[in-house]
């Protein structure tokens, strides 16, 4: 099991919307609200595990900043957060 240690609103996280096991990952929004980290869903596991050059299925994807893309990494922070929350 890969430990990944969630630190600042400074990260980014994209949840698959569609995990049949939800108690699989459940806990992990309450993590991000937690540390305040900004999240957002995308409807297919398929897609985000294909986005990010895979064969198979990923539930989570953590986007930490980095000076690489560090622009790329606000505009997308900017959009994630200006996204009402859905109840």
């Amino acid at each position: 099991m890969l430990n990944v240690k969630f630190q600042t609103a400074k990260d980014l996280v994209i949840f698959s919307g569609d995990v049949t096991r939800v108690d699989i990952m459940s806990h992990m929004p309450a993590v991000c609200e937690e540390k305040n980290i900004p999240y957002i869903y995308t409807p297919s596991r398929l897609e985000l595990g294909h986005s990010l050059g895979l064969k198979r299925t990923s539930l989570m994807l953590l986007i930490k900043e980095h000076p690489d893309y560090q622009s790329t990494f606000d505009e997308l922070s900017a959009e994630v957060k200006a996204i009402p929350p859905q109840f």
